[in-house]
């Protein structure tokens, strides 16, 4: 798996960025590869904006946008709190915003190797269930990511949630 985590802001600095990048990639292959049985390779991209839009990070398998603020009108995405369950044809992509990160008085850090983390889990899913299904891995997220939308969830929490309620998963004896 490639994760690409492109750097739109203009507050972080080059060195820091390249440090937490390769911090985040060596915490992937010494402690959770060896336990999931997965991980990623990942690339830190410095990126220029085009005119509104960020532009899509080709030869990832999934992408990170680093930006500084939620509500500006080019690259921010509104209630985009750990949000990455979007995609673009099927490719997933999230964002980490250092204005989110101050309000929950986390370093931006730690939050985007948080989401770098809940990517691999999410793929790591993503991957059985296709195998067990018999269906492409960009298959069965587009059938995630559809269901998700038309419930109106935002996050792997709420599905699950949402499945305990509706009796699609029923949670262990010992929960």
């Amino acid at each position: 798996m490639n994760i690409t985590i492109a750097n739109l802001s203009k507050q972080i600095f080059e060195a820091d960025f390249k440090a937490t990048v390769a911090a985040i990639g060596r915490q992937v292959t010494e402690h959770f590869q060896p336990e999931w049985g997965t991980g990623a390779t990942l690339t830190g991209v410095w990126v220029p904006l085009v005119g509104k839009k960020a532009p899509i990070q080709k030869g990832a398998d999934e992408v990170i946008y680093l930006g500084d603020s939620s509500v500006d009108p080019t690259t921010g995405v509104k209630d985009a709190d750990g949000y990455h369950s979007a995609n673009n044809k099927g490719m997933p992509y999230g964002f980490v915003y250092l204005d989110i990160c101050a309000q929950a008085k986390e370093a931006w850090s730690f939050t985007l190797s948080h989401e770098v983390l809940e990517l691999l889990a999410a793929g790591r899913t993503v991957r059985a269930a296709a195998k067990i299904l018999g269906l492409s891995v960009k298959t069965v997220d587009a059938h995630k990511f559809n269901l998700m939308r038309k419930l109106g969830i935002h996050n792997k929490a709420e599905l699950v949630m949402w499945a305990i309620q509706k009796r699609i998963l029923k949670l262990p004896a010992n929960f």
